[in-house]
């Protein structure tokens, strides 16, 4: 630990949701794991600050009948069992010295309308409901319910190897279940789940953006959850989802919300497990790191102080290293938090966030965008003179390209914009105009993701 003398903690970052995650067909509910971060400070704090999600493990539904069999893990009652044995308090006790904060909703407590609808139906855990429900089952200690659950074991910290068996111990107390833990490295892992050849697997999560649909539609809505190799479908959870994301009326979306959650409990495509910490430190000399709650990492912005002495040994080189591994660096498919990192510092999206903040300002776009009375189109202006590196002008048809090739590949963030987009057009070489499904006041926020 001598090194950690040449850095300065600047934010503990990321909330991460652990949970066990069962692949089934397109059309079927699934669990997930989920990661978010928190804001960090300008300066550096003494102290951590409070920590945000961690992963998170969670189970799917599958209809009666599915080309692949019906999977155990498509039970609800299964996956309410699952629920019902994990205790988080220990896992955060026992692995993290407490350290983590324990998770009961995929929503961070620190968002609007956030509740723990988990731990309002389990508890901290009821291990007598989980047998119960086992037993309905037909399981019994002669004859568990054996499944595989996978992991990556460098992506999220060597941690992972012990939560994984902590949370194995747990569900085997139950005498019910017996749990092989199965590990993979982080690019074959998200093929992996994304394709569904993982039965049971974790997944951390950072938001797209500053709302509680960034938590919830990604793994639960019928269109986005098949991209993180959920495959959830409820039409009950999607009509709450959409009308809960197009209000704007704040006391509906808190009721919509708190429906949201005590059917999210009840079904559990996903369990989220804890929120986890994660530092970003920086060596003395560096100036300019700031973090928003979005985990934008400006890069442009950071310098080395007067007499810095650069790792790099030149004052135009910055050295930054991460424990991720690339996984696409194609707009129209990535859908990772450090591949979005690198995209966003190598171009340029719509909106952009004033560094350290989450306050939208203008990217390649001129100004905010016009919206029409009803809620559903806004027309951004492009600014004047951006060039691709190449030299080759930008130009309104480039959204539109972007748009059609989105969803030809329906490629890995593909369900996050089709949520949302029901088409663009470009009126003229800088006018873009964005057709939505409904009124979303966060679609600013959208349009500073990395497909834009």
């Amino acid at each position: 630990m001598k090194h950690f003398r040449f850095f300065t903690i600047l934010a503990i970052l990321v909330v991460a949701s652990l949970m066990l995650a069962a692949c089934a067909p397109a059309a079927t509910p699934t669990e997930v794991a989920t990661e978010a971060p928190t804001e960090a400070p300008t300066e550096a704090p003494t102290e951590a600050m409070p920590p945000t999600e961690a992963p998170t493990v969670a189970p799917t539904e599958a209809p009666t009948e599915t080309p692949m069999g019906p999977h155990p893990l498509w039970s609800k009652e299964l996956r309410q069992a699952i629920a019902a044995a994990i205790d988080r308090e220990v896992i955060v006790d026992r692995v993290f010295e407490g350290r983590n904060t324990p998770a009961y909703h995929m929503v961070p407590p620190s968002y609007p309308y956030a509740t723990e609808p988990f731990l309002d139906k389990y508890g901290t855990r009821d291990l007598e409901l989980a047998k119960q429900l086992l037993t309905s089952l037909g399981y019994t200690p002669d004859n568990p319910f054996v499944f595989d659950l996978w992991y990556p074991p460098e992506h999220y910290g060597t941690t992972t190897a012990d939560v994984m068996q902590v949370i194995k111990e747990q569900l085997e107390e139950t005498g019910l279940m017996k749990v092989n833990l199965q590990s993979q490295n982080w690019a074959e892992y998200v093929d992996s789940f994304v394709a569904g050849k993982l039965p049971v697997f974790i997944l951390g999560w950072f938001p797209d953006f500053a709302d509680p649909e960034t938590w919830l539609s990604p793994f639960a809505s019928c269109l986005q959850s098949p991209d993180n190799g959920v495959n959830y479908c409820n039409p009950k959870m999607d009509e709450l989802l959409q009308k809960a994301a197009s209000s704007a009326d704040p006391a509906v979306r808190e009721e919509l919300y708190k429906q949201i959650g005590e059917l999210y409990a009840e079904e559990v495509p996903t369990l989220p497990l804890f929120w986890e910490p994660e530092f970003v430190t920086f060596r003395n000399g560096v100036e300019g790191v700031q973090i928003g709650a979005t985990f934008e990492f400006n890069y442009n912005i950071l310098k080395f102080a007067e007499g810095a002495t650069p790792a790099s040994g030149s004052a135009d080189t910055i050295i930054i290293g991460t424990t991720d591994e690339v996984n696409s660096l194609d707009a129209d498919d990535a859908y990772a938090v450090h591949d979005w990192e690198i995209l966003k510092n190598t171009g340029v999206a719509l909106m952009s966030y004033k560094p350290g903040t989450t306050e939208l300002i203008p990217g390649a776009a001129a100004d905010f965008p016009t919206i029409s009375e009803d809620g559903k189109t806004y027309t951004f202006k492009l600014r004047e003179g951006i060039k691709f590196a190449d030299g080759t002008p930008l130009t309104a048809k480039d959204y539109v390209y972007s748009w059609d090739r989105l969803n030809a590949l329906e490629g890995q963030v593909s369900g996050l914009i089709q949520l949302y987009v029901e088409s663009v057009e470009a009126p003229d070489d800088l006018t873009v105009v964005y057709h939505l499904k409904d009124a979303y006041a966060f679609f600013p926020a959208v349009a500073a993701t990395a497909p834009f």
